[in-house]
């Protein structure tokens, strides 16, 4: 059975499934659907990474392993870095001027042709090239 949907998962849309963020609701029905095969979930090493460093500075080292362990047994995948990812993350990132760590997941938004899920305003400018539903921008105290 193929997906209804694809959504990618920048590490701002991580934290906020993790609770360092608003949006977290959001990312809970996303993941509530994609557990009922209805949608594919993916989100970059790169964007893991990142999203690591925010557990490692709100938990010891493992707990934050733990974590990432949880969300490996869920329906997130992780996708390694490739040429194809690099070369279109490195066009988006000229194109639209953004940081090149930023533009992997819009990268793979574009490749998959799925919806990049976000908290970042600097991804906006990316609205022509893919779908993005946006996060509300405020970190959670």
């Amino acid at each position: 059975m193929k997906a209804d949907a694809v959504y990618i998962l920048d590490h701002t849309a991580l934290e906020a499934l993790w609770g360092f963020r608003a949006g977290g609701e959001t990312l809970q029905e996303i993941l509530e659907r994609a557990g009922n095969h209805h949608v594919e979930m993916y989100v970059t090493s790169i964007d893991l990474g990142k999203a690591y460093r925010t557990l490692l500075q709100a938990q010891d080292k493992k707990t934050a392993r733990v974590t990432l362990e949880k969300l490996e047994e869920g329906p997130i995948n992780t996708v390694v870095i490739n040429k194809k990812i690099a070369l279109e993350a490195m066009d988006l990132a000229l194109v639209y001027r953004l940081e090149y760590d930023e533009a992997f997941a819009c990268a793979l938004g574009v490749i998959t042709a799925g919806t990049l899920v976000s908290a970042n305003p600097a991804l906006e400018v990316v609205q022509d090239e893919l779908d993005l539903l946006r996060l509300p921008d405020n970190p959670k105290k």
